[in-house]
C-alpha cells in the first residue's frame, strides 16, 4: 500500500486516522483502521515543512496576525503593521488600515481586492505617515472595530490630537466638529487614575470656541409673539456658520440693540451659541458706512397697529391688543381654559382649526359658532359639535369674575378677578373706576391698576368687551356682595378681648376687608384695645394711632359708630372714613 502522505497541519493522532479513512481503505472501521495503523501494517508518514520565508530581523516575533500581504506584532508602544515580506508598497497598507472594514483580518482581503469597504479604490493620500510602517494602540484596534459596524470613525484624528491643534483644521475634515475628548491612551494608566462618582479622571472634554463670521446687516424687522411681545431681528447677509448657512439672528430687545449699538447697514460679527443658536457677537464700528441711524422699536405693533407699552423695570416691549391677530390663538386658549370661562370641548386643536379657517377673528365669535359648522371640521362629529356648542352657551351665565380672568389682563388672575367682581359687581362699574378707587381693593397695588386702566381705555379692548355683550355673556357679578368696608385698613388687637376672641376679630377684620398685624407702626390704621393693654396701647398713643375699644370696633362694624363722619356727628379722630 501506497503511503498517505499528510499536510505539515495534520499533525495529531485523530487526523492522521481521519486521513486514513479518506483514502481508498472504504469499508474499515475507525476501530479497525486505528489496529492497523498501530500494527505498522499501514504505512503513514508526513513530508517535510515547505520552507517559510524568513521575518525581518526588526519586527519582533510576537506576532498576532499575519498573512501574505501583512504583518501586526506587538511593541510596548502598540501594535506595528508591516507590510508583509516582498510586499511592494508599505504606504498601501497603511492606507487600507484606514479605509478597509474594521478588522485585521480583513486587510488582506481589502488589498487583494483592491477595494476599501465603501467601494472605493485605494487613494494612498488617505493616510500619510512614517513610510512603512503605522504605530497604533489598543484604541485605534477599537475604532476600527466600530467602524466596521457602519459607524463612522476617524483614527487620525487620535493620532493628531485635534483637542490641541485642530481648531483651525476642522473646516478642512469631512465632518462637523464642536469640540474633541482628551484621553490617556494607555488603557493600564485609565485603570490605575480610575473616575470619581461622576467621570473618569483620564478623559477631559476641550470644546472649541464657536467658529465666527463677519457679515452685513441688511434690515431689522419685529416679529410679535403669541404673548405680545415685540422682538426684533436682525436680517443679514448669507453666512457659512457650523455647518449651515445662516440669515438671521434675534436681537431680544431695545436693551440689546442699544447696548451694542446694532444699526441697519452695520458690519457685525455673528456666531453660533452652543454650536445651534446664531446671535450678533459685536459691531465692527470702524467698518460701519456714512448715514446710519441708532434703531428703536416701532411705537405701535406691526401686526394690528395698537400701541406698544414698555413697563417699568421689564425690558419687554408688548402689544397692548385685545384682538391683535398675533396673539389669537393664545388668548383664545386661555379664554376657553378652566380657570377663565371653562368651555370644555373647545381646546387648542379645536381652537387652532377654527382661526386657520378663519371661523374665529376674536373670542366673543365663538358665542356664533353652530352645530352644523363645527361637525364639519376635522375630527367633529355631530355630537362633539353638540357638546361644544353647549359648553359655549353655559359660558354666558359665568360670574363676572371668570370673564374677567378670561380677558388675559396682566397681573389679573382668578384671585384678582374674584375681588375686583365683588367690589364693583358690574363690567361697567370696573371700566369707570379710578386708580384711586382700584388700588383700595386688598391686593391690587398701583401698576395692577394701571394696568386695568391702559387695557380698558384701548380702543380694541372696549370693542371686544361690546361684542361679548351683544353675544349675552354675564356682564355682572353673580356671587353675594362682599362689604369691604375695611379695604386698606390695618389693624392691631391687643389686651384681653371680652366681646370675641382674637382669632374671630381677626377673621371679622378680613372678612371686611381688612388685615390684621402683629405689630403697630405708622401705617396702622387702627389699635383696638382690651383690659390689660401694654406696650401696643404705649406705642400707638405715641405714634398717634387711633386706638378703638371693643364697643367702638362693633360699632365700626355696624356702621353706627358715632365718629363715623357720615352719621353728622364729630366723634374726634377714631372715623374709619377720615
Amino acid at each position: 500500500m501506497e503511503p498517505i502522505l499528510l499536510r505539515a497541519s495534520e499533525e495529531s493522532k485523530n487526523q492522521r486516522l481521519d486521513a486514513f479513512l479518506a483514502s481508498s481503505l472504504d469499508g474499515l472501521t475507525r476501530s479497525q483502521a486505528t489496529r492497523l495503523i498501530e500494527s505498522g501494517e499501514v504505512a503513514v508518514t508526513l513530508p517535510e515543512p515547505e520552507p517559510v520565508e524568513a521575518v525581518p530581523q526588526d519586527i519582533p516575533l510576537d506576532v498576532v496576525y499575519e498573512d501574505a500581504d501583512v504583518i501586526v506584532v506587538n511593541k510596548p508602544s502598540g501594535m506595528v503593521v508591516h507590510p508583509a515580506p516582498g510586499h511592494p508598497d508599505g504606504t498601501l497598507v497603511n492606507a487600507l488600515l484606514y479605509h478597509c472594514a474594521g478588522t485585521l483580518s480583513g486587510i488582506g482581503g481589502a488589498l487583494r481586492s483592491g477595494q476599501m469597504h465603501d467601494g472605493r479604490a485605494p487613494d494612498y493620500d488617505d493616510w500619510s505617515l512614517n513610510g512603512d510602517i503605522l504605530l497604533y494602540d489598543p484604541l485605534l484596534d477599537i475604532a476600527l472595530e466600530v467602524s466596521s459596524m457602519g459607524i463612522r470613525v476617524d483614527p487620525d484624528a487620535l493620532r493628531r490630537q485635534l483637542a490641541i491643534r485642530g481648531c483651525e483644521e476642522r473646516a478642512e475634515l469631512p465632518y462637523d466638529m464642536d469640540g474633541a475628548v482628551v484621553k490617556l491612551n494607555s488603557l493600564t494608566d485609565r485603570e490605575i487614575l480610575g473616575s470619581t462618582s461622576k467621570v473618569p479622571r483620564w478623559a477631559i472634554a476641550y470644546k472649541y470656541p464657536p467658529e465666527e463670521k463677519e457679515t452685513r446687516v441688511t434690515d431689522i424687522v419685529v416679529q410679535v409673539g403669541r404673548t405680545g411681545v415685540l422682538t426684533p431681528k436682525a436680517v443679514f447677509e448669507p453666512v457659512h456658520l457650523a455647518g449651515t448657512t445662516v440669515t438671521n439672528a434675534t436681537l431680544h430687545n431695545q436693551d440689546f440693540i442699544d447696548e451694542k449699538d446694532i444699526r441697519v447697514g452695520d458690519a457685525i460679527v455673528v456666531r453660533k451659541a452652543g454650536e445651534i443658536i446664531p446671535e450678533v457677537v459685536r459691531v465692527l464700528k470702524d467698518k460701519r458706512p456714512d448715514g446710519t441711524q441708532p434703531y428703536r422699536l416701532p411705537d405701535r405693533c406691526p401686526v394690528c397697529g395698537v400701541p406698544v407699552y414698555r413697563a417699568e423695570g421689564e425690558s419687554a416691549t408688548r402689544c397692548t391688543g385685545a384682538e391683535c391677530p398675533a396673539q389669537l390663538l393664545r388668548n383664545l386658549t386661555h379664554f376657553t381654559s378652566r380657570e377663565a370661562m371653562d368651555i370644555d370641548g373647545v381646546g387648542p386643536a379645536l381652537l387652532e382649526q377654527l382661526v386657520n379657517a378663519g371661523l374665529v377673528r376674536k373670542a366673543s365669535d365663538l358665542y356664533s359658532l353652530d352645530v352644523q359648522t363645527l361637525a364639519q371640521l376635522d375630527r367633529m362629529g355631530l355630537k362633539s359639535a353638540q357638546n361644544a356648542v353647549a359648553a359655549i352657551d353655559r359660558s354666558k351665565q359665568n360670574d363676572l369674575s371668570k370673564l374677567l380672568c378670561a380677558l388675559g389682563i396682566r397681573q389679573i388672575g382668578t384671585k384678582a378677578a374674584r375681588v375686583l367682581a365683588q367690589r364693583f359687581g358690574s363690567m361697567d362699574a370696573l371700566m369707570n373706576a379710578t386708580v384711586e378707587e382700584l388700588t383700595a381693593v386688598d391686593d391690587i397695588g398701583e401698576i395692577t391698576a394701571q394696568f386695568l386702566q391702559r387695557w380698558f381705555a384701548d380702543g380694541q379692548s372696549r370693542d371686544l368687551i361690546e361684542s361679548l355683550k351683544n353675544a349675552g355673556v354675564n356682564m355682572t357679578s353673580t356671587e353675594a356682595p362682599q362689604d369691604l368696608r375695611f379695604a386698606g385698613k390695618t389693624f392691631v388687637l391687643t389686651g384681653s378681648l371680652t366681646r370675641f376672641t382674637r382669632d374671630e376679630a381677626e377673621a371679622l377684620i378680613a372678612d371686611h376687608g381688612g388685615k390684621a398685624a402683629g405689630s403697630v407702626s405708622k401705617k396702622t390704621s387702627y389699635v383696638v384695645a382690651g383690659e390689660a393693654a401694654g406696650s401696643k396701647l404705649r406705642k400707638a398713643q405715641e405714634l398717634g394711632v387711633p386706638v378703638l375699644t371693643e364697643d367702638e370696633f362693633l360699632a365700626l362694624l355696624g356702621g353706627k359708630a358715632e365718629d363715623d363722619p357720615e352719621n353728622g356727628e364729630s366723634g374726634g379722630q377714631l372715623g374709619l372714613f377720615s
